[in-house]
């Protein structure tokens, strides 16, 4: 009833590279707009190549971290990844004089009877933010390419 899909030879690692370049430039450029003590100076060039730098560090250190450190990751129901991500950012943000941390405040806010608080953010924590953001259950399955929306869907006509 049901035709089964076969996956391709070859190529399919190029553009799951590829996908995740683009998500990965479409994320830090997002975060880059809303995030107050974030920004990329320069423009589309600066964005090209932080991107490509990020997603290289991703693709290839973080699977080997993870590997390494995975009772840690395990023990801490994941935040191994969002410490990861935090350290790769810091890296680019040091090694690239481009990106711009800069100290921000939060004012505050409150909806529908949920309440933040004002919040003084550092350097430190803007990347901890941005890190979370990135690996977030909400906007991590965008992010991360690892949602059906951005073609995993391999299991459903197994």
């Amino acid at each position: 009833m049901f035709k089964r899909h076969r996956k391709k030879e070859g190529g399919s690692t190029i553009k799951s590279l590829i996908r995740t370049f683009i998500i990965n430039a479409f994320a830090l450029y997002l975060l880059s707009q809303n995030i107050p003590g974030f920004s990329l100076n320069e423009g589309l060039r600066t964005l090209f190549i932080i991107s490509v730098a990020f997603t290289l560090l991703r693709v290839i250190l973080k699977p080997l971290l993870e590997t390494l450190l995975g009772s840690i990751n395990f023990l801490t129901f994941g935040l191994l990844g969002v410490a990861i991500d935090a350290g790769i950012l810091y890296a680019l943000s040091r090694f690239f004089p481009q990106i711009t941390l800069s100290p921000w405040y939060f004012p505050g806010a409150e909806t529908h009877g949920f309440t933040l608080p004002p919040y003084n953010f550092t350097e430190i924590t803007t990347i901890g933010l941005i890190a979370f953001l990135i690996n977030s259950s909400l906007a991590g399955y965008c992010f991360r390419g690892n949602s059906m929306v951005a073609g995993n869907h391999n299991d459903l006509n197994a």
